[in-house]
């Protein structure tokens, strides 16, 4: 049988579908995925059938991710390295933010693009040790929370690819 695989979709990123060579999956127009049938000859059947529940899903969607990000901020304005960044923020505002942006993250019903990201951490200022720290804060948040390590690394790449877009 074959082995599942982490998928970027447009729904949220992260749908699991059965491991096909990369070759294998089409994206149609309208975001669906396809997974190419050789036998077939270029028949497509949609990979949908294949989903199963979404890391935002498996946590508890919002409120759980939301309870995440509380002790997340917990720790990140305790760092010597980050804290600072947050001393006059609205921390309600940037949970709820960061709360919709990780929850994209893990598949939920929010969608974020990295011009927006670039926007509002541009005149930040933040190096890539400031951004190290944070994911180092993050992993440790989501192992406390539970978090399976396989579903700790796919966050943390997801967030990973996004550093050229939050590091100036």
């Amino acid at each position: 049988m074959p082995k599942l695989l982490r998928f970027a979709g447009t729904g949220g990123i992260f749908h699991e579908i059965f491991r096909q060579s990369p070759d294998r999956l089409q994206a149609s127009a309208a975001g669906r995925v396809y997974l190419s049938d050789d036998k077939t000859r270029g028949n497509s059947t949609m990979a949908s059938t294949a989903l199963e529940q979404t890391i935002y899903d498996k946590y508890g969607g919002f409120s759980a991710i939301r309870k995440v990000i509380f002790s997340f901020y917990d720790a990140a304005l305790d760092s010597d390295v980050i804290g600072d960044f947050f001393e006059k923020i609205d921390m309600n505002r940037i949970v709820d933010h960061q709360t919709k942006f990780v929850s994209y993250l893990l598949g939920g019903p929010v969608d974020y693009s990295d011009q927006r990201l670039s926007q509002v951490h541009a005149h930040l200022g933040i190096r890539d040790f400031h951004f190290d720290e944070m994911k180092d804060i993050l992993a440790d948040t989501l192992d406390d929370h539970g978090f399976d390590a396989g579903d700790t690394d796919i966050v943390l790449d997801a967030i990973e690819a996004r550093r050229r877009a939050i590091v100036s």
